[in-house]
C-alpha cells in the first residue's frame, strides 16, 4: 500500500477525502431526525461521494499494471462504476433538494428520469465492448472518448446538476436566509469541482475533492441539529419580529384613528366655546367658557401626550435645533402654570439665575413640554403650600448646563415606586390619588424626551412631605453676552394674542368639510378677517365650485366621501383648471408624526392640525394672501371709533369727498402753491390713517415733508422734480383707496 502511495503522490489526497467521507458518513449515521427521507438522501450522497473518490484511487492505481485484456476491462469496469456514482450523487442532490423544499414531484416527472437514469445505465455497460462513451487505452495510456462522451458521459450528468440549481432557485425564497445562504455556498463549491477538473491536473479526480467539501459544509449548517434550532429558533423570532411590525403598523392606524375621531369633535367643541369667549359679553356666560377652554385643552393635552408616546417608540419624534429665548420660554411656563396654581389656591414661585445667558441653541418646545409637564405633576399632586421652579446655569465654553430644579409641598411619593415612576402608563399610590385625574404617561414622556436630548432626571420625594425633581440638560449658547435679567427688563410686557387680528377683505376663501360642526367653527374664525368664505359639505360639492368659481385659498378637510386628496389631485392634475394655481391647505384631526410631511408629499401647499389655533390659522392665510390686507385695515382703524357704523359713516365720507380733494392736489402741485399742496397732503395723511389706510397714509406722510422744504424756501429742483413725479402715485392709490371704502360701505 506505501509503495503504491508513494508511486503516485496524488493518491494521497484521494486517500484522505476517503478517510474523510468514512468519518462523515460515520457522523451522519448516528444522526437521527423526523425527515427520514431527507437524512436518507444525505447518506446517498455521502455514500456516492466516497465511491467517487473511491474509484478515482482505484483507477489511478491501475494505470500502472499490466496491459492484459482483464486489466483493461477492470480498469474500465472501474471507471464506468465512476460514471454511474457521479449520475446517482447527481440525482441524489436534486432529490434532497426536493425533500429540504417540500417539493411534491409529479409522476410523469419522475418516470422521465427514470428513463434517462435507466438508458444512462444501459449506455455505461454497453461502453465496456463499444467504446462509445470513453474507455482506458493500454497503448496509448490514455481515455479515449467516443461519439457519445460529450452527449451521453458529459450531457446527462450536467442536466441533473442544472435540475438542482433550477431547483433551488425556484424554492430559494421560501427558505430562510441562513439556509439559503448555505444551499448556494455548496452549489457554488460542486460547480467549482467541475470547472477545475481539467485545469488542476487530470490525474487527480477535483471534482470528488470538492463533492466532499460541499457535503461537509452541508452537513454543518443544514444537516447539523444545532444549526437547525438555530434557524428554527431564528425563524421563530423573524415570525415574532413580523408579528410585532404588523401591530405596531396597527397601532399607529389605531392612534390615527383614535387622534382624528376625537380631535374632530375637540375641534368643534373649543372652536364653538372661542366663539363665546370673542362674542359673549355675559361674565357668568365667560366664566363657564373658560372652564370649557381649560378642560378642553386639558383632554387637548392627554391626546398629545399619547401620540407623543407613539411618536417616542416608533422613533419618528426629532429634536430640532434652533435659537431660542430662554426667558421668553420661562415665561410662558409662568402664564401656564401660575393660573394653574392659583386655580387650586397654590403660590408658584420662579427663582431664575439672574446671570443666565438669553440665547439658547437646542428645542425649545420639547424642553418646555418636559419643564410643564413636571410642574403640571406637581401642582396636581400639591393640595397646599407652594411649588417652585429653580433654574441654575454654569457655562463651560460654548455651551450652558442648566440645572432645573421643581420642588412641591405635595403627597410625596413611596420609595418602592419610584423605580417605576417613569414606564408610560403607570401611575403610582391608586387608592390614595384615585381622585386626581392622568394617563401616567406625563413623566414617561419627559424621560424619553429627556434621553432623546443627552439630558437627565432624578426624583427624589419624602412620602406625605414633598417631592423633588432635577433636571439636567446641556444647551449650546447662541449669544453669551446677554443674560436671562437683562432680556427680561427689556421685555416690560407681554402681548397674549385671542384673535386673528388678519383682514383679508374681498379676498375669497373656499373651506371644505363634511362635518357641519367643523364648517361653524372655521366660518366664525374667519368671520373678522372680511374675507368671502364659501363653505361646502364635502368633496364632490367642492369640486362642483371649484370648476366655476376662482378662489384665493382652499381649507379643506382630508378624510370625506370624496376625500381631499382626490379634490387636491383633480384641480392640480389639470393645468388649465380655474383654481390651478391656488394654494390647498389640509385641515385634519390626522396628527401623527409624520402627517404633516404626508400631506406635504401629496402636494398640499400646507398643513393646519385640528384643534384649530388662531395663531396657526393666522399664519397660513398671511403665508398664502401676503397682500391680503388691501388698502385698508379696519382692525387697526376700529380704536379710532365707538362703533363700526360711526367708521362706515367715515368711510362714506372719504369715498365721496375723493375727487374734490384729488383736483385740489394737482391744481396746487401745476401752480406750485406749496402751501395748498403741504395742506392739502397733511389732510389726505390723517384722513387715511383714520381709516386704516397705512399706505396711503406713509405716502403722504412723506410728500407732505418734501412739500415743507419747498413752501420754507429750503427746498431745491430736486425736491420739486420729486413732487412732480411721485404726486401721480400718490393720487392713483387715493384713487384706489376711495373705491375700496366706497365698497366697503356697501
Amino acid at each position: 500500500m506505501v509503495e503504491l502511495l508513494l508511486q503516485h503522490p496524488e493518491a494521497h489526497i484521494q486517500a484522505s477525502v476517503m478517510v474523510f467521507d468514512v468519518i462523515l458518513y460515520l457522523f451522519v449515521a448516528i444522526q437521527s431526525r423526523r425527515e427520514q427521507r431527507e437524512i436518507e438522501s444525505f447518506r446517498l450522497l455521502v455514500i456516492c461521494g466516497a465511491v467517487i473518490t473511491l474509484t478515482d484511487i482505484i483507477t489511478g492505481w491501475m494505470l500502472d499494471s499490466e496491459p492484459t485484456q482483464f486489466h483493461f476491462y477492470l480498469i474500465n469496469s472501474v471507471n464506468m462504476l465512476n460514471y454511474l456514482a457521479i449520475i446517482v450523487f447527481a440525482y441524489g442532490l436534486y432529490f434532497y433538494f426536493l425533500f429540504i423544499f417540500k417539493t411534491p414531484l409529479a409522476a410523469w416527472w419522475r418516470n422521465i428520469n427514470l428513463v434517462i437514469f435507466a438508458a444512462y445505465s444501459i449506455c455505461l455497460a454497453a461502453n465496456l465492448y463499444t467504446g462509445s462513451i470513453s474507455l482506458y487505452q493500454f497503448d496509448v495510456h490514455a481515455y479515449v472518448h467516443g461519439p457519445l462522451f460529450l452527449p451521453i458521459g458529459e450531457g446527462v450528468p450536467i442536466f441533473v446538476y442544472a435540475l438542482s440549481i433550477i431547483s433551488y432557485a425556484n424554492n430559494a425564497k421560501r427558505l430562510s436566509y441562513r439556509y439559503r445562504r448555505a444551499i448556494f455556498v455548496v452549489i457554488l463549491v460542486l460547480i467549482s469541482g467541475i470547472v477545475m477538473q481539467p485545469i488542476i491536473n487530470p490525474q487527480v479526480t477535483v471534482t470528488g475533492v470538492f463533492i466532499s467539501l460541499g457535503l461537509f459544509i452541508l452537513y454543518l449548517t443544514v444537516e447539523t441539529e444545532d444549526f437547525r434550532l438555530l434557524i428554527e429558533a431564528n425563524e421563530v423570532l423573524e415570525k415574532a419580529k413580523k408579528e410585532a411590525q404588523l401591530a405596531n403598523e396597527e397601532k399607529s392606524l389605531f392612534l390615527a384613528n383614535m387622534s382624528h375621531e376625537i380631535r374632530t369633535p375637540l375641534n368643534a367643541y373649543l372652536g364653538l366655546n372661542e366663539m363665546i369667549l370673542r362674542e359673549s359679553s355675559d361674565e357668568k356666560t365667560l366664566a363657564y367658557a373658560r372652564d370649557m377652554k381649560s378642560a378642553g385643552n386639558a383632554l387637548l393635552s392627554v391626546v398629545n401626550d399619547v401620540l407623543d408616546i407613539s411618536k417616542i417608540e416608533t422613533g419618528d419624534l426629532e429634536i430640532e435645533e434652533k435659537p431660542y429665548h430662554f426667558a421668553d420660554l420661562i415665561g410662558d411656563i409662568e402664564v401656564i402654570i401660575t393660573s394653574r396654581a392659583k386655580n387650586k389656591g397654590l403660590d408658584f414661585i420662579l427663582d431664575i439665575d439672574e446671570d443666565l445667558p438669553e440665547y439658547f441653541v437646542g428645542d425649545a418646545g420639547k424642553l418646555q413640554q418636559v419643564i410643564i409637564n413636571v410642574l403640571n405633576n406637581s401642582v396636581k399632586y400639591t393640595e397646599r403650600g407652594v411649588v417652585i421652579l429653580a433654574v441654575r446655569g454654569e457655562t463651560v465654553e460654548n455651551t450652558i448646563q442648566l440645572q432645573m430644579q421643581i420642588t412641591d409641598t405635595g403627597i410625596g411619593i413611596r420609595q418602592k415606586d419610584l423605580e417605576n415612576l417613569f414606564e408610560s402608563f403607570q401611575r403610582v399610590d391608586m387608592e390614595k390619588n384615585k381622585r386626581i385625574e392622568g394617563t401616567g404617561i406625563g413623566l414617561s414622556i419627559v424621560k424619553m424626551i429627556l434621553d432623546k436630548m443627552g439630558g437627565e432626571i432624578r426624583i427624589h420625594s419624602n412620602y406625605g412631605m414633598g417631592t423633588q425633581t432635577y433636571i439636567g440638560l446641556t444647551q449650546e449658547l447662541y449669544d453669551p453676552s446677554s443674560t436671562y435679567e437683562q432680556r427680561r427688563l427689556q421685555k416690560t410686557e407681554v402681548v397674549i394674542e385671542t384673535d386673528i387680528n388678519i383682514d383679508v377683505w374681498q379676498r375669497s376663501i373656499l373651506i371644505v368639510d363634511d362635518n357641519e360642526m367643523n364648517l361653524k367653527v372655521l366660518e366664525g374664525l374667519l368671520s373678522s378677517t372680511k374675507a368671502k368664505v364659501v363653505s361646502e359639505p364635502g368633496g364632490a360639492e367642492a369640486l362642483a365650485v371649484l370648476k366655476k368659481k376662482k378662489f384665493d385659498i382652499v381649507l379643506t378637510d382630508a378624510f370625506m366621501p370624496v376625500d381631499g386628496e382626490t379634490v387636491l389631485y383633480e384641480v392640480k392634475s389639470n393645468p388649465n383648471h380655474l383654481n390651478y394655481e391656488t394654494p390647498f391647505i389640509v385641515v385634519t384631526a390626522d396628527a401623527l408624526a409624520s402627517s404633516e410631511e404626508k400631506y406635504l408629499a401629496m402636494g398640499f401647499d400646507d398643513y393646519i392640525c385640528k384643534p384649530i389655533e388662531l395663531q396657526r390659522l393666522k399664519e397660513v392665510l398671511k403665508k398664502f394672501l401676503p397682500d391680503a390686507v388691501g388698502y385698508i385695515d379696519q382692525n387697526k382703524a376700529m380704536d379710532n371709533f365707538a362703533d363700526e357704523g360711526l367708521y362706515k359713516e367715515v368711510l362714506k365720507t372719504f369715498a365721496s369727498s375723493a375727487e374734490d380733494k384729488i383736483s385740489h392736489i394737482k391744481k396746487a402741485l401745476d401752480e406750485k402753491s406749496w402751501k395748498d399742496y403741504v395742506i392739502f397732503v397733511h389732510a389726505l395723511k390723517s384722513n387715511a390713517n383714520t381709516i386704516g389706510a397705512e399706505e396711503l397714509g406713509n405716502m403722504a406722510k412723506d410728500l407732505e415733508a418734501v412739500g415743507k422744504t419747498l413752501f420754507d424756501n429750503s427746498g431745491s429742483l430736486e425736491q420739486e422734480e420729486i413732487l412732480k413725479e411721485k404726486t401721480p402715485d400718490l393720487l392713483k392709490l387715493y384713487e384706489e383707496v376711495a373705491s375700496e371704502a366706497q365698497k366697503r360701505v356697501l
